[in-house]
């Protein structure tokens, strides 16, 4: 690397006995404010590229999505006195690891612009995802039961979030600290299935009885939102145009509200297993409607680590 103070010399000074010392102390200050570029680290231009491109892997602290969706429904028909209803609906999808890859330019010095992408590696249901429903009867005589059935709750969350920001880096030889902000566009698909209980009442063989049906039902979307981040993190200069990075974002945008939605057709009795039903268009519309819906979560922290390409 060509010294720019190479062919710099000192001029020759010429002081009496008395102020020796004196003139040593000022030649050492002279030399150390020639040499400080150099043990400072500090290099020519070429040491700080205006670009980099990086790959990352992280994870996002909590879930895109958690929470439970539930309905209840209690009526009376004939002999029946009293048909209570209710279910519930856990979902929650693990927290998801991904992969970043990105590439910054700085067009002003220590200003620039970076545009980055967070590819996810999976994002499955949590275990315990499920949809439970309960009824309970009671008939005019008093007599009565109740039972409680289990479905699992299945399907997964691609989202990929895609950032335009402004980055503000604080130079240095070894240790450049940096910090971010800017847009956030979040594009993917979502697809969740299970099923709910739904109860009826017949007359058969002129004696009322009760049954129930499985029916399924789904969500299956393409979403996106838009938001902003802000984050930060510290690159590691490791060797010439390589660094280690470390660093850690906040994301928020609007939550994405999704409808659960029934099929409708033919299905079976669950006690009267003889039977076969033909659920309408219109009920199941309706019964869809009595879902609540799902949240899908669109603000988190996510943390990454990994490495740098400077040129």
């Amino acid at each position: 690397m060509k010294n720019v103070y190479k062919n710099r010399s000192l001029p020759v000074i010429m002081f009496g006995k008395e102020n020796a010392m004196k003139t040593n102390i000022t030649i050492f200050c002279i030399l150390i404010f020639l040499l400080a570029p150099l043990l400072s680290g500090a290099e020519e231009e070429k040491e700080f590229p205006r670009s980099n491109l990086w790959i990352s892997s992280g994870v996002i602290l909590g879930s895109y999505m958690s929470g439970e969706s539930t309905y209840t429904e209690n009526w009376a028909s004939g002999l029946l006195t009293s048909v209570q209803e209710s279910g519930l609906l856990t979902h929650q999808v693990k927290p998801p690891m991904f992969l970043s890859a990105a590439y910054s330019y700085y067009f002003l010095g220590d200003i620039g612009f970076q545009f980055k992408i967070d590819y996810p590696f999976q994002q499955s249901m949590k275990e315990g995802s499920e949809s439970s429903y309960d009824l309970s009867w009671t008939w005019n005589d008093g007599s009565g039961d109740g039972l409680n059935v289990l479905w699992p709750v299945t399907g997964e969350l691609s989202v990929i979030p895609m950032h335009l920001n402004l980055v503000f880096k604080l130079r240095n030889f070894f240790i450049t600290p940096y910090i971010s902000a800017g847009v956030t566009y979040f594009l993917g698909k979502f697809k969740l299935d299970s099923a709910r209980g739904y109860a009826i009442t017949i007359n058969q063989d002129n004696v009322q009885k009760l049954d129930f049906l499985d029916l399924l039902m789904g969500i299956e979307k393409n979403i996106s939102s838009l938001g902003f981040n802000v984050g930060g993190g510290i690159d590691f200069k490791i060797g010439q145009g390589v660094a280690l990075t470390a660093g850690v974002s906040y994301i928020k945008a609007k939550d994405i509200e999704l409808n659960w939605k029934v099929e409708s057709g033919s299905y079976t009795g669950q006690l009267l297993t003889d039977q076969s039903y033909n659920l309408s268009v219109e009920l199941a519309d309706y019964l869809s409607t009595a879902l609540h819906p799902v949240t899908v979560k669109m603000t988190f922290f996510q943390i990454t680590a990994g490495i740098k390409v400077l040129f």
